[in-house]
């Protein structure tokens, strides 16, 4: 199958993709795991003790099926975008309404939006963005 050149270059091997491979990958007998890398979020019990209380609480009411079945607005739950503008005002003094939020599914997504967002061809200009040092995510 032929790509396009931005097929090409996402489809195209990574740092990332390296590391992502090499994670799945079984480790030798006797090694214990240590999942603290790679997007792997360390276990902690007392986050994933509230996640399961949360879970648990939106399991016994109809939130359950607004999930499932009930779209969200394009910038995702306003509710929940509204929350974290008026925790980021309490705690920090800001100024933020929705507006100043994007809630993205991680940090690369997040990453590829910026980046596409304000670098690249504008009209007859290519822009680019300049980091002295890069994370892969």
């Amino acid at each position: 199958m032929e790509f396009s050149d931005f097929g090409k270059k996402l489809t195209s091997e990574s740092g990332i993709l390296v590391l992502m491979d090499d994670l799945g990958k079984p480790l030798p007998e006797g090694v214990r795991p240590y999942p603290l890398g790679g997007g792997n979020p360390a276990r902690i019990p007392a986050v994933e003790a509230a996640w399961r209380g949360e879970m648990e609480r939106i399991m016994a009411s109809d939130e359950f099926e607004n999930l499932l079945a009930r779209y969200d607005s394009p910038q995702g739950r306003l509710s929940f975008i509204d929350a974290v503008a008026n925790l980021f005002n309490t705690r920090y003094g800001w100024n933020l309404t929705r507006d100043n939020i994007a809630i993205t599914n991680g940090s690369q997504s997040a990453m590829f939006y910026i980046f596409n967002l304000f670098a690249g061809k504008t009209g007859d200009e290519k822009r680019k963005i300049l980091f002295p040092l890069m994370p892969e995510y």
